[in-house]
């Protein structure tokens, strides 16, 4: 039986509650502790009558354990968790993918009816180097991450789904790994994003970081694009805020 439990660790401030929905991911990113604990290829995805009563009230991180989106779990699951999120509309619920361009192709091939109707949809830019990446995952590519979010708010637009073209959109720069700080920008535009969280590396993975100038110049050039940020505390570790 999958559990709700409140947020804790390095979670969003905003976020209430974890909702555990399947183990494991396939992006195998080195600084996550999903693939820490030997979880890589997804083992079981939860059914509809396998979730518990989410109640009201909350904020709840959907599948803090997994990429509920990812290219190889089926449809069929992804519906069923849906369909279990939305017999309980009194919840906001995040998705958040690092393949947010299978979410668009559900809305594309109109399944949005599965969605709840309170919604904040988001993704994750470590850095737009590829060659970064690339030695520390194996997910999407950057611009696959930002078209994905562009392409959500263009499909929810065209076959107007009110509740998901109202969702929050969001966008996350964590762990913040070295980046050319024009581009970056670029993609988060084109992401089109509500707001961005700034966050480091937690866990002293040594990953290639960026200096304290350059996170501050990053915030700077957001701010003035209009765009809304949010610095995690443990940003604190490379800037000192």
């Amino acid at each position: 039986m999958a559990k709700l439990n409140k947020a804790k660790g390095n979670m969003y401030e905003w976020v209430t509650h974890t909702l555990s929905v399947g183990k494991g991911c396939s992006h195998q990113c080195t600084y996550c502790y999903v693939k820490a604990r030997g979880r890589i290829q997804p083992d079981h995805y939860v059914r509809d009558t396998e979730l518990p009563d989410l109640g009201s009230g909350k904020t709840i991180f959907v599948g803090h354990q997994s990429d509920l989106f990812s290219d190889e779990i089926p449809v069929t699951d992804i519906i069923e968790v849906l369909t279990h999120l939305s017999k309980f509309p009194d919840n906001k619920y995040v998705l958040q993918t690092k393949n947010p361009l299978r979410l668009a192709d559900m809305l594309e091939f109109h399944l949005p009816d599965y969605f709840p109707p309170t919604l904040m949809i988001g993704t994750t830019i470590e850095t737009n180097r590829q060659d970064v990446l690339d030695r520390v995952s194996k997910a999407p590519s950057a611009e696959s991450r930002s078209l994905g979010m562009s392409k959500i708010l263009r499909e929810s637009r065209t076959v107007g789904i009110a509740h998901v073209q109202g969702a929050e959109k969001f966008l996350t720069v964590e762990p913040i790994m070295r980046f050319d700080c024009d581009e970056l920008v670029r993609l988060i535009k084109q992401a089109n994003p509500d707001f961005v969280n700034i966050g480091a590396d937690s866990k002293g993975h040594g990953l290639e970081e960026p200096t304290r100038d350059e996170v501050m110049g990053l915030a700077e050039a957001l701010g003035k694009v209009g765009i809304r940020i949010n610095k995690k505390f443990n940003l604190e570790r490379l800037v000192g805020i």
